[in-house]
């Protein structure tokens, strides 16, 4: 297992020997990791969670994932795959693995439905997921992807880092995981809008003392837009006309304002 020496010994004593133990400020400790983390991965944004199963959480917010929709996950995994779908609201739908011990994606092709929005392919004991024909499938149906890099991270696949591929990815820093803090985790992505959104997740205090834009506003409004139904068609949740996210990418709005199915 990992051994704390006097250099992490003493980065935890400046810290405390400066004063500033709260999150936010300047000269952050966490806005400079994840600033750091960021760069490392390649992507616009990191932000900081107590966990990887609250990064995945946080993940699926971001993305704008809720009640009602549909997630794939792959059968091989940690538990907290499926449970963050679940602690949003989501459904999560059991999908087969390949000989890889990763998602299959024949099978994820196959088991897409009328309401399927995401998938989150997990790279399970550090195997890489077949990243190219995941995208591939989620762009043509309209699919949001979030890597679940829990048991990956150090990890890449056709030259950049796991967890940078999707539209975001979750990590852990769980004490049996590859990088550690004793527990903790986080989330990357490259949209800003859903790195707005995840941080909220995170912390509803994040716009107290970081400002916030409109996009959480939006999204609240969308979501109870979403589950109004009209009488024509009881069981498809309705979108009002205009209104988009990342899940609406690749598909064209009927003059109610519903998507048909991927």
């Amino acid at each position: 297992m990992y051994t704390a020496g006097e250099e992490e010994i003493e980065a935890i004593a400046r810290v405390i020997r400066s004063g500033a133990l709260f999150r936010y400020g300047k000269d952050s400790e966490c806005d400079r990791f994840e600033a750091r983390y960021a760069q490392h991965l390649g992507v616009e944004h990191f932000a900081l969670a107590a966990s990887g199963t609250y990064g995945l959480a946080a993940g699926l917010i971001g993305l704008g994932i809720g009640p009602g929709d549909e997630v794939l996950v792959p059968a091989h995994t940690y538990m907290a795959t499926a449970t963050a779908v679940l602690s949003v609201g989501a459904i999560p739908v059991i999908v087969d693995i390949d000989e890889s011990l990763t998602i299959d994606p024949i099978a994820l092709r196959d088991a897409i439905g009328p309401r399927t929005r995401a998938v989150i392919p997990v790279h399970m004991w550090g195997a890489a997921c077949n990243m190219n024909a995941i995208m591939d499938i989620a762009a043509k149906r309209g699919l949001l992807v979030l890597e679940d890099v829990c048991q990956g991270i150090g990890g890449g696949y056709e030259g950049r880092k796991l967890g940078s591929i999707g539209h975001a990815g979750a990590y852990s820093f769980n004490y049996f995981k590859n990088m550690t803090s004793g527990e903790g985790g986080g989330i990357a992505t490259s949209d800003p809008k859903v790195a707005e959104r995840a941080r909220c997740a995170i912390d509803p205090c994040h716009f107290y003392w970081q400002g916030r834009s409109d996009s959480i506003k939006t999204l609240r409004r969308h979501r109870r837009a979403c589950f109004r139904t009209d009488g024509g068609d009881a069981q498809r949740p309705t979108r009002p006309a205009g209104r988009h996210h990342r899940g609406d990418a690749g598909r064209e709005e009927d003059g109610a304002g519903r998507y048909p199915p991927p």
